[in-house]
């Protein structure tokens, strides 16, 4: 009887029950919901408003850093989404230079709050020609913030091309950072440090 009960019982908990989101209240089946480190549950819809890198780690994460982070994004969207004037993009990649802002996953974070940037190009194919070789690929951006610890990981652009060299012999090929990628990095680079420093003058 023990047994049955405690088989329900995890059923009950993980599949079959009837749970409560605990940020936003909605429920629904335990199947539908995730887990937090502490235990707690998140719905669909507060899950997939995380940045990807928590998502993937949601398991390692407490309910109090989710928490942090969803009323961030609530915040973000009432608070600076009406502020968000796009004048600086690359791809999907958007960025507002004169308030300080960007948006990625549909979220609009400071320039000042950014801890980590990074701009990578990853090829997916290659060609010869008689100019020589190129590849087309991806552009990502990974960014972190400070406050709160959201880490983002989405794409910029599609079919990119840059420049390539085949090395003798095999079908590997080095490549060169996209010309027009390494313009916008440079000059996002100094914008950020442009907010980044005016930020650290208004707290002294």
């Amino acid at each position: 009887m023990k047994l049955f009960d405690g088989i329900k019982k995890y059923l009950n908990d993980n599949y079959l029950g009837t749970v409560e989101c605990a940020h936003c209240k909605k429920t629904g089946k335990a199947h539908s919901f995730k887990k937090t480190k502490d235990g707690a549950v998140i719905c669909e819809s507060c899950y997939y408003a995380l940045p990807s890198g928590n998502r993937e780690n949601l398991e390692e994460t407490s309910m109090a850093e989710i928490k942090e982070i969803l009323e961030y994004l609530d915040y973000s969207n009432r608070e600076l989404r009406p502020l968000f004037q796009e004048n600086f993009t690359y791809g999907y990649f958007k960025a507002d230079t004169v308030h300080g802002l960007i948006e990625i996953h549909n979220t609009i974070v400071e320039m000042k709050n950014l801890e980590m940037y990074l701009f990578s190009f990853k090829p997916t194919e290659a060609k010869d020609g008689l100019l020589g070789s190129k590849v087309k690929g991806d552009v990502y951006a990974k960014i972190n913030t400070i406050v709160p610890d959201m880490r983002f990981e989405e794409i910029m652009a599609f079919d990119v091309k840059a420049k390539a060299k085949k090395d003798w012999g095999s079908n590997t090929y080095t490549h060169e950072y996209p010309a027009k990628l390494q313009e916008y990095f440079d000059e996002f680079n100094r914008i950020v440090k442009q907010f980044k420093e005016a930020n650290a003058d208004t707290s002294c």
